[in-house]
């Protein structure tokens, strides 16, 4: 799995705080916007507000934390909690979800610099994700 570039580390580590504040209700919005454009996930997902891994928290987590590299823990927490009904086809839903709550949320806060940091994080997790879905599969 590639490391995070360290122009993208450093937004993550100057924002961290800021991001951890918002995570909840980022996500709240993410999942708003996810099942207002695609209602049949709903049922994928039950009460994902209270069950889903909080993805910004766990990137925040994975990347910032562990140096730009994804943490195996991390991975393995989605594809283990989360991955029974999140499948490689949803991420890139997801990934045009999050970024829209990102914005509709932090407003003038989600900065062009900081909305690339994500893209990039959030790209390099879900193929994490993918990779550790095809190596279950193969088990």
């Amino acid at each position: 799995m590639a490391k995070l570039d360290q122009n993208t580390i450093a937004v993550f580590r100057e924002n961290k705080e800021f991001l951890e504040e918002n995570a909840d209700d980022i996500t709240y919005r993410m999942y708003d916007i996810l099942f207002r454009r695609f209602p049949l996930l709903r049922g994928f997902f039950g009460r994902s507000r209270e069950t889903h891994p909080n993805l910004l928290r766990l990137l925040l987590n994975c990347f910032v934390d562990d140096n730009g590299e994804a943490a195996p823990c991390c991975v393995h927490r989605v594809v283990h909690e989360a991955g029974l009904t999140i499948k490689p086809s949803h991420l890139q839903v997801f990934r045009e979800a999050s970024v829209e709550a990102m914005q509709d949320v932090l407003f003038h806060e989600a900065t062009p610099e900081l909305v690339n940091a994500w893209l990039v994080a959030y790209d390099e997790f879900a193929a994490a994700v993918a990779e550790a879905h095809a190596e279950a599969a193969m088990a």
